[in-house]
């Protein structure tokens, strides 16, 4: 469903809904070797105020989202703007995700993101980079931070991160040397 008005030279008031009956809308994306494969059950978005820079309200439910490597499941996504200007693509905005599972097919890190997993983010988009000024990973073995950059036109990446980290999730070999929870802080880049 739809409803409102879209006016990029005065005041906007738009909504879109889609709801997926019988469980959700397959969509699949990248390649037969890098496959993403998503379910989407509903999705939302709302445009208020100022046609060139209105607040924007994106939602969606995504019940399962797949890679040759992860599976997260129950995925809620939330992201919202008070200015997001829609010609230029930059702005403010802060976000939050959360899924009930990630499985990873990797057994060293799948135990620090078992059980439910949460996210938030809050930054700006300017051009083809996303800065996120502040970032939150959260699992039943990790409380961890970040903030950083990513630039969607090459993909480099610059991340600091922190976190606290419940040592039964390391792997055993290190258990020894460690007490109940580690502090973990490191940078990640990738030009």
């Amino acid at each position: 469903s739809a409803s409102g008005s879209l006016n990029p030279e005065g005041a906007s008031d738009f909504s879109l809904s889609l709801a997926a009956k019988g469980g959700g809308v397959p969509l699949s994306f990248g390649t037969d070797e890098s496959p993403i494969d998503i379910s989407v059950a509903s999705a939302s978005v709302r445009v208020l105020g100022d046609g060139r820079e209105p607040a924007l309200d994106i939602a969606a439910l995504l019940p399962s989202v797949a890679t040759n490597v992860a599976k997260l499941s129950n995925l809620e996504l939330a992201l919202h703007s008070d200015g997001f200007n829609i010609t230029t693509r930059t702005g403010p905005f802060e976000g939050t995700a959360k899924a009930s599972s990630l499985t990873i097919d990797n057994p060293t890190i799948a135990p620090l993101v078992a059980g439910v997993v949460s996210a938030g983010l809050k930054g700006r988009l300017a051009g083809d980079t996303i800065t996120v000024d502040a970032g939150s990973l959260i699992s039943d073995a990790m409380d961890g931070s970040f903030g950083g950059t990513v630039s969607l036109a090459d993909g480099a990446i610059t991340l600091d991160l922190k976190a606290d980290v419940l040592a039964a999730a390391l792997p055993p070999a290190a258990a020894p040397l460690l007490g109940e929870r580690v502090a973990v802080t490191t940078n990640l880049s990738r030009d």
